[in-house]
């Protein structure tokens, strides 16, 4: 079966000159005529029928009467058509009829003026007769015409006596060269993927962040289509500072996978850092938008704007409002994200400023994240988040001592390449409290302002 608009190949052989039976001349000796008349109206026929362009190939003036040569052309064999004219019983077009049957499934049409003459195995295949008398003409193009449709609108159609019954598969050698091309092209992927791959199962296997970060470098340098290694080099560069190197990564990461929602919630993690905070927010409302149930995204845009909210003074409210209302968001996504939890908390203890009802669900808010913590440290007693997260429940509810101490291990715990980054993101909320004034205790307002004193020093170091 012909797929596609593309034009329909017909090979044809047929004698080139007048040709003789037993000495007699065939009925219709004139091989112009023929091909006028009775294959060019064959072609036309067909592209009326099949709405495509047919293209006839005429293998004729190589056949001259008794003279085997070697004057097959690619077309006898690979043409989706092979027309074999056997009047005369040219000896080269049996040859090239017999190659066509050995390597060619379908469509091959014989066609005769004199069909008791047909000679060999042809003799006992379908040979369609045709002459120059017109009304048998006419049936002749009718009959041909319908037998090369029928052919090829049936994939598995086989007409070739010597493959019917066969499991050969015939095949150019310039096929065989493409799929050696395409099989060395597969294997050079597949170790390109494989060194990739290596790279990257080594990296997270490492301990120390230069060389994971070095590490997922080489995996995209290898194979950059690899998205799993994008987001954490991102992480390991925003940890390390590297804001602008982490925007050129995310740059080539988003290039490739544009509808990947966390590579938009890490550039607005950068950006927010960077103080770009409107390139930030935009990046985090295109994550939400891509993922609405991406709970980090949530928070981190709740975080923004709480920023934007204590950015001067006073404050504002509505920003802060909206903060609340993005972690509520969040919460509702997963309520076991610690991050929204303590920030759900902290807003509260803001906005209780304004609206003093709001100071019941702080101290609500943080019980329940204070036993978050103490089941996630259960299970990951090295994540030096939930610490700081524990801290700050035992610091804002006054027991200053045990805080000072989980603040301590927290930090202990962040890699002296992250402490700059990360530090920053902890000394942040607690400053807009004291900025606020909402620490009503004068002891929890002098423990978190050692607190700040404290983690400010460490990212000094």
């Amino acid at each position: 079966m012909i797929k596609g608009n593309g034009p329909l190949t017909i090979c044809i052989s047929m004698p080139g000159t007048e040709q003789s039976i037993g000495g007699q001349s065939v009925p219709w000796p004139d091989p112009e005529a023929i091909e006028r008349n009775f294959f060019e109206k064959i072609a036309l026929k067909l592209k009326r029928d099949l709405h495509k362009e047919v293209i006839l190939h005429i293998e004729k003036d190589k056949h001259l009467a008794g003279d085997i040569r070697d004057p097959m052309s690619a077309e006898v064999w690979q043409a989706p058509v092979y027309i074999a004219d056997l009047t005369g019983n040219n000896a080269n077009i049996y040859l090239e009829l017999g190659i066509r049957w050995a390597l060619k499934d379908s469509v091959t049409v014989l066609v005769s003026q004199t069909v008791t003459d047909v000679k060999f195995d042809a003799a006992y295949a379908y040979v369609i007769p045709y002459s120059n008398d017109p009304a048998f003409l006419k049936q002749a193009i009718e009959e041909v015409v319908k037998t090369i449709k029928d052919g090829l609108a049936d994939e598995k159609h086989t007409d070739s006596p010597v493959r019917s019954k066969s499991n050969i598969i015939a095949t150019s050698k310039y096929e065989i060269r493409a799929y050696q091309d395409e099989i060395r092209l597969l294997e050079d992927k597949i170790e390109t993927l494989t060194r990739s791959q290596e790279f990257l199962d080594i990296a997270k296997s490492t301990e120390d962040p230069e060389q994971r970060m070095f590490l997922y470098q080489n995996a995209i340098r290898v194979n950059p289509a690899l998205i799993e290694a994008y987001l954490p080099l991102v992480e390991e560069q925003r940890k390390h500072g590297q804001y602008n190197e982490a925007l050129v990564t995310l740059r080539q990461a988003i290039a490739l996978f544009p509808a990947n929602a966390a590579f938009y919630r890490e550039r607005g993690l950068i950006y927010s850092k960077s103080g770009q905070f409107k390139e930030a927010i935009e990046a985090f409302r295109t994550t939400v938008t891509l993922n609405s149930k991406d709970d980090q995204a949530w928070g981190c845009l709740g975080g923004l704007l709480r920023r934007i909210g204590t950015k001067s003074m006073p404050y504002n409210w509505d920003a802060l409002r909206e903060a609340r209302d993005s972690f509520q968001k969040a919460l509702e996504v997963n309520d076991r994200n610690t991050y929204v939890q303590g920030n759900l908390a902290r807003l509260d203890l803001l906005l209780s400023k304004i609206e003093p009802n709001r100071l019941s669900l702080f101290l609500e808010e943080l019980d329940i994240l204070e036993a978050l913590c103490r089941l996630d440290l259960k299970k990951d007693p090295e994540n030096y988040w939930r610490w700081f997260d524990r801290a700050d429940c035992y610091l804002l509810s006054g027991k200053v001592g045990e805080a000072y101490c989980l603040y301590t291990k927290a930090v202990e715990l962040v890699p002296k390449e992250y402490r700059k980054s990360e530090l920053s993101t902890v000394v942040s909320p607690l400053t807009s409290l004291l900025l606020g004034d909402v620490l009503l205790d004068n002891v929890v307002k002098v423990a978190v302002q050692k607190v700040v004193n404290d983690l400010q020093a460490f990212m000094l170091e």
